[in-house]
């Protein structure tokens, strides 16, 4: 200004946003009469949501609302801009009002109510365990176990949920042995487990293919903690004896179970017999899931494709004819594929997606990277 140059909208921006982090309301009031002055157009979002942001940060909140109010055309930066504006100044039903009326919402809306509400209850997630488990098993199903695990490493206080959460967090991201570990640090911290804590530990060695320490693991569970196993510490036993290649044992577990078996553990050892070529007692198998599952597709697809790895044509084709007499329908798989934002579903034998453009180039895409394994197909014997 003093060198005689004129500002434009970036450096306004730029003026403001040191202003607010710096709460310096005189000079952004003297930023927000130069771009009436100059006529900077402050009513177009990227200067309207700077000038928000700097009078929210300022504790001017009713003015930022005016200033929003002004603007002609407001986008989701604005929307947040105010939305954060009445969360800095506490006011936590303005700022819900806000995110009601918000005709689009992304990330940021939903981070900045959330924190709005944290804020509110003045809770500290490093001694609230309650939050702190909520907020590790939040970023371990979405996928950040390395976010799960600063939380957890921060807490000053770990409850058996605690580690059951973390653990389970290992085992769904295929982190066995780290998972195993966390187990040995849990009971040097006289921390006693629970099912769920073994379910998880068992899980996490059945996929990271830990076979012995997962059969120890539920052993110690029934002999050393004297827990009673569910139907899910027994399906995910049977997974791991089969994946394993101990059919036998996988069976005989299964008969000694105080409880019936499941479809899930059926449809486990069907998969695992099928993987090792024990046809029959994948047989067996399979005539146990379709008693118990009359009415499912799944269950009659499984048994003929049995039938037709052991050259039982016949057998394969029974099955089909009686799916069709009680007018049990096959429903097709399908998979997805995002595309420049777009998904494209595809079903088993579709020949009309193909036939689309874009489905097209995805067909061809995935012909180049490579032939598919045809070893297992199912065979339609209509």
């Amino acid at each position: 200004m003093r060198a005689g140059l004129r500002p434009d909208s970036y450096s306004v921006v730029a003026a403001l946003s040191a202003c607010g982090k710096s709460e310096d309301l005189l000079n952004g009031k003297l930023i927000h009469g130069l771009i009436l002055k100059y006529n900077l157009g402050f009513k177009i979002s990227i200067v309207g949501n700077a000038l928000i942001d700097m009078y929210s940060r300022n504790g001017e909140i009713i003015v930022a609302e005016l200033v929003f109010d002004c603007m002609y055309v407001k986008d989701v930066a604005s929307w947040n801009s105010l939305l954060n504006g009445f969360i800095l100044c506490n006011d936590l039903e303005a700022s819900r009002r806000v995110f009601d009326k918000m005709p689009k919402r992304n990330e940021v809306s939903w981070s900045a109510l959330i924190s709005g509400y944290v804020k509110k209850v003045n809770l500290d997630a490093k001694k609230n365990v309650v939050l702190s488990n909520a907020l590790m098993d939040m970023y371990s199903k979405c996928g950040y176990l390395g976010v799960a695990g600063t939380i957890f490493n921060e807490m000053c206080l770990r409850d058996v949920f605690s580690w059951t959460i973390m653990i389970t967090g290992c085992a769904f991201h295929g982190k066995g042995k780290q998972a195993l570990q966390l187990f040995s640090d849990m009971k040097e911290s006289n921390v006693a487990p629970n099912e769920v804590t073994f379910l998880s530990l068992v899980s996490a060695c059945n996929h990271e293919g830990l076979f012995v320490e997962g059969q120890e693991l539920f052993r110690d569970m029934v002999r050393c903690y004297g827990f009673k196993p569910m139907i899910e510490h027994y399906g995910c036993v049977v997974d791991l004896l089969g994946r394993a290649g101990l059919l036998e044992e996988a069976k005989m577990l299964i008969d000694e179970m105080p409880m019936l078996p499941d479809a899930v553990i059926w449809r486990s050892l069907i998969c695992a017999c099928l993987t090792h070529g024990e046809l029959d007692l994948a047989e067996a198998a399979g005539e146990k899931l379709m008693k118990l599952e009359p009415e499912d597709d799944g269950a009659y697809a499984l048994l003929s494709h049995v039938y037709l790895r052991s050259n039982r044509h016949e057998d394969a084709l029974r099955i089909r004819k009686l799916m069709r007499n009680k007018r049990i329908r096959k429903i097709p798989g399908c998979s997805w594929i995002e595309v420049n934002g777009s998904v494209h579903q595809f079903l088993a034998e579709d020949a009309a997606a193909a036939a689309a453009a874009a489905a097209g180039d995805i067909y061809w895409i995935l012909e180049c990277i490579g032939e598919p394994n045809r070893e297992f197909l199912w065979l339609e014997l209509e």
